[in-house]
């Protein structure tokens, strides 16, 4: 779901979306992002980007692997490219760039769809 336009708190919320069996949800701050589990709720996963935030990211299931889009005022990563995270490497390890702005990102185990 994406805040950025309707989101009035000042508190960085830019996009938040659950994974594929609902057990966790992910947030796109303004800078970086946060993983949560769903029940019972508990912060799983803060990463905090000093030069930019997230404004789309998809989980796979609740493995390490995230699809990340830039976004905000001052995106980490551009809006035509799509990173995916490896968070036990703690950096992306794949890159895909696009030639327009990536609009939504779904990941299956066999295929990464934009």
């Amino acid at each position: 779901m994406d805040l950025k336009n309707t989101n009035t708190y000042g508190n960085g919320l830019i996009y938040a979306g659950w994974n594929q069996d609902q057990g966790c949800f992910a947030c796109g701050m303004e800078n970086g992002f946060r993983v949560y589990n769903a029940d019972p709720l508990k912060e799983k996963e803060r990463q905090d980007f000093t030069e930019g935030g997230i404004g789309h990211l998809e989980m796979l299931f609740r493995c390490n692997y995230l699809a990340l889009v830039g976004g905000g005022r001052l995106p980490k990563y551009p809006s035509t490219k799509v990173m995916v995270w490896d968070d036990l490497k703690k950096k992306h390890v794949i890159e895909l760039e696009f030639p327009t702005q990536v609009l939504a990102v779904k990941l299956r185990r066999d295929r990464l769809q934009t």
